[in-house]
């Protein structure tokens, strides 16, 4: 084609007629050939930008143009800076103890797992509560086990980063003790004679729900005891020798190397207030410093009466972070079953957490009394539930997270289930057990409002006015994190009230939130992440739910 023994034209002109039709509107354009190259525009060359780029307007514009962009430019980061420095911090999140920041697995060794080593068995169990730290009751019993086999738990309890705490009873003694015989005689003589409770037929005070008189022959008088056992005698603290006996206790348990005590019952104790102060000073808060421990010892204290006054010869509130003891009440789940349940639970509240800003500890069941299910099986699983999201530590009864009535474990012999878990264990409850103690603990899950109690500014904690006595209902926050809005009704009969009243959840424009996620609930027709309409809130009895 375009060969210059045929021009391209005459080769075009001999394409067929046929090809023509099938392209007619083909059209080819030549190349004018005659069209001066230097007529076509195509570009500037090197040196004539060169010398255009030199003149001073291009000059000119260019240094305005770059003083532009550094200006511009710095602006920018003054204003970023500016907008750092000028934001509202982010506050820093408590650094409680670990005694102040915990769930506490409450559980008697024997009717656990028999031993130290069937409680070491079942760890996995306890872990799977979300409950960091185990407070065993009957550790001093021979059956429990030898000092080594407790060793051996402990040891497996900090390669799951658990703390063991041990319950020390002080306001008792068995009657088989050494101290019980010697002062159980006629010609008693020493200070061992008034180490307990005595009194003559004609002068027995009045007994009462918490003791009895038991005669004894060989003295020919009467001790106090214990009204649930009366083997059981109560302990006089008048007595200088009776003080000497729980230090020597309290030192011994730590001699042992675990993380924390608890006294108990100091209802029954006189002078209180001295004898903690005493404990606290020499084997808690002095031994921690002298041994530089990383690990501060932790001291809880529970008495069945106003616990107040036994902090008197401590020192400092005990905020979060703050080492101090623990005070722990059971007062409002004694509150249940009754028409104005929900006004009582928070006039208890109100009453304990205005007496003392030191931490305090909820527990459902106190250890040596009933479960829950024995109380009351109707508002068991709501007050537990209750319980565990009051602020403070939670106390956890073993055999109140499975709605048990005997507090006797009943393990399976064989399973294939990573955890074993009890068989007389009620599935539903434990479910909503492990569904809240997750939101209490570190971890993804965890929500500050629940975790953090550092009666300041940055908590809320208030109970709302719903009309109805018969419900408790409070929300708590910490900073601006999420709130969350807990209504637990306690008492005998179901009901309806609204949670849309002033100090309760807000939308996101600031008005009364009148929807709200479920999070928890102990029964009813709640469902976890659910919307539940907050003008209308149906409780049945014994039923707590938690919403956000």
């Amino acid at each position: 084609m375009g060969s210059p023994e045929k021009p391209i034209d005459v080769e075009m002109g001999d394409m067929s007629d046929e090809t023509k039709e099938l392209n007619p509107e083909v059209k080819v354009e030549l190349l004018n050939k005659e069209e001066k190259e230097e007529e076509r525009f195509t570009g500037l060359k090197k040196e004539e930008l060169l010398a255009i780029s030199n003149e001073p307007k291009w000059v000119r514009a260019r240094w305005v143009l770059f003083i532009l962009f550094w200006l511009v430019w710095i602006g920018m980061l003054v204003g970023a800076i500016l907008i750092v420095v000028n934001a509202p911090r982010c506050i820093p999140e408590p650094v409680p103890q670990w005694y102040q920041d915990t769930v506490v697995y409450e559980a008697d060794v024997s009717e656990f797992a028999a031993d130290f080593n069937g409680m070491k068995e079942h760890l996995p169990y306890i872990e799977s509560l979300n409950a960091e730290t185990v407070l065993i009751s009957g550790a001093s019993n021979p059956s429990a086990g030898s000092n080594g086999d407790l060793m051996a738990l402990k040891d497996a309890m900090e390669k799951k980063s658990m703390k063991l705490m041990v319950d020390v009873p002080i306001d008792t003694m068995q009657t088989s003790h050494s101290y019980f015989t010697s002062s159980a005689t006629a010609s008693c003589t020493g200070n061992l004679c008034d180490f307990f409770i005595w009194a003559a037929n004609g002068s027995l005070a009045p007994v009462d729900s918490t003791f009895q008189w038991v005669y004894n022959a060989d003295r020919g008088e009467n001790y106090k005891a214990s009204s649930s056992n009366p083997n059981l005698a109560f302990i006089n603290y008048g007595n200088a020798k009776a003080s000497e006996y729980a230090m020597e206790l309290v030192r011994d348990w730590f001699a042992k190397d675990v993380n924390g005590v608890m006294l108990r019952d100091l209802a029954n104790v006189q002078d209180a207030a001295t004898l903690v102060s005493n404990i606290w000073n020499q084997y808690v808060k002095n031994a921690t410093q002298l041994m530089n421990a990383t690990v501060p010892r932790a001291l809880f204290l529970y008495s069945s009466v106003d616990g107040s006054s036994m902090f008197s010869g401590v020192e400092g509130n005990n905020s979060v972070a703050e080492m101090g003891p623990v005070q722990v009440t059971s007062a409002p789940a004694m509150q249940v079953n009754l028409t104005n349940s929900g006004k009582l639970i928070e006039d208890s509240i109100t009453a304990w957490r205005s007496k003392s800003r030191r931490i305090s500890a909820y527990t459902a069941s106190p250890l040596g009394g009933p479960l829950l299910m024995t109380r009351n099986n109707v508002t068991s699983a709501g007050l537990n539930l209750l319980t565990l999201v009051l602020p403070g530590v939670p106390m956890l009864r073993s055999g109140d997270e499975i709605g048990a009535f005997s507090p006797t474990f009943e393990w399976p012999k064989e399973t294939t289930d990573d955890v074993a878990v009890p068989m007389n264990a009620d599935a539903n409850m434990l479910k909503t057990t492990k569904d809240a103690t997750v939101l209490r603990v570190a971890g993804i899950q965890a929500l500050q409002a629940l975790r953090y109690d550092t009666r300041d500014a940055n908590t809320q904690f208030v109970f709302l006015n719903t009309g109805n006595e018969g419900v408790v209902a409070f929300k708590r926050q910490w900073t601006t994190k999420k709130p969350v809005l807990v209504a637990s009704n306690m008492s005998p009969v179901p009901q309806t009230v609204s949670l849309n009243v002033n100090g309760g959840l807000l939308d996101k424009n600031g008005e009364l939130a009148s929807m709200a996620k479920v999070l928890v609930a102990s029964g009813g027709e709640f469902k976890a992440g659910v919307e539940q309409k907050l003008t209308s809130v149906v409780l049945p009895s014994g039923t707590t739910v938690l919403l956000q």
